[in-house]
């Protein structure tokens, strides 16, 4: 989101740029407590894997278009869909273009699923206007109102 970049390497790595950016200047770094080298290169062994998997998988045509975190347009193919997701596994996640992009498509109503609301708290940096609502667990669907 803006103001907030997220980098990712080897432990050593992540340090040195930690003391570099905060050389520079940034007013804050910090490191975050993740259980994997998600979206990064570190990952392409399981990107490798999860080309695999999805050799086996019928996804069927999608009837609205899928946003890709890791070029933020749709994606409209099947065979596009799951390069997407193989490339997302080891690649950057420009979410904040993506956000954007669906935010350009007329799209101002979003939901955030899972414990938190660290989305949402992003979402505003990016366009305060929209509205995220959460569900964190199953109850929390029978509250989510919305029209079509």
């Amino acid at each position: 989101c803006p103001g907030q970049i997220v980098i990712s390497g080897s432990k050593e790595g992540i340090e040195a740029a930690e003391k570099e950016a905060k050389d520079l200047g940034v007013r804050r770094a910090v490191a975050l407590e993740v259980s994997g080298a998600f979206h990064s290169s570190f990952m392409r062994g399981s990107s490798l894997k999860l080309e695999q998997e999805l050799s086996r998988v019928r996804i069927n045509e999608p009837r609205i278009p899928v946003i890709s975190n890791v070029t933020a347009q749709e994606a409209v193919s099947i065979e596009q869909i799951k390069d997407n997701l193989v490339q997302q596994v080891a690649r950057s996640v420009l979410w904040e273009d993506s956000m954007k992009f669906i935010i350009s498509c007329g799209v101002n109503i979003f939901i955030e699923f899972g414990p938190g609301k660290v989305l949402k708290g992003l979402m505003r940096r990016i366009n305060e206007k929209v509205e995220v609502k959460n569900i964190e667990k199953k109850e929390d669907v029978a509250e989510v109102k919305y029209e079509a």
